[in-house]
């Protein structure tokens, strides 16, 4: 998956030159934590977060300070940024590293976009099939070539759906693999544990 596919799209931005009061208040205004920050040409030369103005209280004599300092005085520079193209994995690396909770999106230096960790909570709950039926079922499986393949096999035969399958390596033993599967319900369960069990897998469900 990419950033453009969960990205916002010509997001609220600021000219440097502008006032920090005016940064706050369209953070405030469009209820969000960061603004990307652009020159002239729309090239993004920072960003400014909510936390870059909690020096100022709300009073009127702190606003009437930050009407006086401009953006580019308060702002972070040169932010870390991506592309549409940019994988999601990577772009959620990169925050990771970073430290940040967004990311503008650029192409040629120009802001097109911008991604959150709003936009990767919802890419998170897209691949988890949280918005679809099904049951979810769990259990450890060796990190071997065809053991999936044997789990697929079975749920072929009883013709039954993947809505979605995750990995998660198990620290505390050597190539073991915890898999999250979530399955359309149109089996008999019972039947289904029976033919798991026979490939050795202990399974749980979750209804």
């Amino acid at each position: 998956m990419q950033v453009k596919r969960f990205m916002t799209w010509e997001p609220i931005a600021i000219h440097r030159d502008e006032s920090a009061l005016k940064a706050l208040e369209l953070l405030e205004k469009h209820k969000i934590k960061r603004l990307p920050v652009v020159d002239g040409d729309h090239n993004v030369v920072g960003i400014i977060s909510r936390s870059d103005l909690k020096v100022f209280s709300n009073t009127e004599k702190d606003r009437l300070i930050m009407e006086k300092i401009k953006v580019k005085g308060l702002m972070t520079e040169n932010p870390a940024v991506v592309a549409p193209e940019t994988l999601l994995e990577d772009a959620i690396k990169l925050m990771r590293e970073k430290g940040v909770g967004g990311l503008p999106v650029v192409m040629e230096r120009r802001l097109v976009g911008i991604i959150t960790e709003y936009d990767i909570f919802t890419a998170m709950l897209e691949g988890l099939g949280a918005e679809r039926e099904g049951i979810r079922i769990t259990f450890e499986m060796e990190d071997k070539p065809g053991n999936l393949a044997k789990v697929a096999n079975i749920l072929a035969k009883n013709d039954i759906n993947i809505v979605s399958i995750h990995f998660f390596k198990l620290k505390e033993k050597v190539n073991r693999d915890l898999v999250f599967l979530k399955i359309e319900y149109t089996f008999e369960k019972e039947k289904l544990q029976r033919q798991l069990e026979e490939i050795g897998l202990e399974v749980k469900f979750w209804d």
